[in-house]
């Protein structure tokens, strides 16, 4: 069995997947709006917020938080300074520029970008299996 794969378009995958990485975050963090009474299971909003609305608001919320999670423990997988630079890039919260994370990892910009490039093709095959990766025929 001949497994290989493309490397370009494998981080392509990964950098476009985890730039949308805040947005799940921010869907994650907003959930607390979206609130269920235990006993009807449906979802309920206190805002006279359309029900339909926020049934698909709560939807979209379980997804994330399945997303999120899954992006987690993908980043848990890689090899721990490979993931840190994952997180530090994409996924935190407070994110500085890489020019600021290069200096302060102290690495040249070339080194930086190379150990980012390595880290999001272990990102693709850690990721759910490695969906992101893009195989060659």
């Amino acid at each position: 069995m001949y497994l290989d794969h493309d490397e370009k378009q494998t981080k392509k995958n990964a950098k476009a997947f985890l730039l949308n990485a805040q947005r799940i975050r921010s869907i994650v963090e907003s959930q607390s709006f979206v609130r269920s009474p235990i006993m009807s299971h449906s979802p309920v909003s206190h805002n006279n917020i359309n029900p339909e609305a926020v049934a698909k608001m709560a939807i979209k919320t379980a997804e994330a938080k399945e997303e999120w999670e899954a992006i987690n423990e993908a980043v848990n997988r890689m090899n721990e300074e490979r993931g840190l630079l994952i997180a530090k890039v994409y996924l935190d919260k407070n994110k500085i520029s890489d020019t600021d994370l290069y200096l302060n990892m102290g690495l040249s910009s070339s080194g930086f970008y190379s150990r980012l490039d390595k880290a999001l093709v272990e990102f693709a095959f850690c990721y759910q299996g490695g969906v992101l990766v893009a195989w060659v025929d």
